[in-house]
């Protein structure tokens, strides 16, 4: 029975790290608002232009970050956004209307990191 929990442990471990692995190294460099607002513009102009145009129609446009931002950044050329505070982000920056959501965060990189891990396992 020891044993077989000492693998569990193990696997969870191995499991872990590989996760956090993976959702750092996907992080923008440097890892701050400017550099999220970076990825987040990358992930706006490859959605399909349908999706991006009802996401940025949408009412309630917004920012989200996992803490209060010094400076707003500028993202894709939208005008200056409301930012919401979401501590659930971790790190990130995401684009939120009634239409839908632009995930740009550590916690959703980590969610489908595990996912996929788990997939593969």
């Amino acid at each position: 029975v020891e044993a077989a929990g000492a693998e569990t442990l193990r696997r969870a471990r191995d499991l872990a790290l590989a996760i956090v692995g993976r959702a750092l190294a996907a992080q923008p460099v440097p890892p701050d608002a400017a550099g999220y607002a970076r990825r987040l513009a990358e992930a706006l102009a490859h959605l399909p232009p349908d999706r991006r145009a009802a996401l940025a129609s949408g009412a309630g446009l917004r920012l989200a970050a996992p803490a209060p931002l010094a400076q707003v950044p500028e993202v894709a050329g939208l005008p200056p956004l409301p930012v919401e505070t979401d501590p659930a982000l971790i790190a990130g920056l995401e684009l939120r209307s009634a239409n839908g959501v632009l995930h740009n965060s550590l916690a959703h990189d980590i969610d489908r990191i595990a996912e996929a891990l788990t997939h593969e396992r």
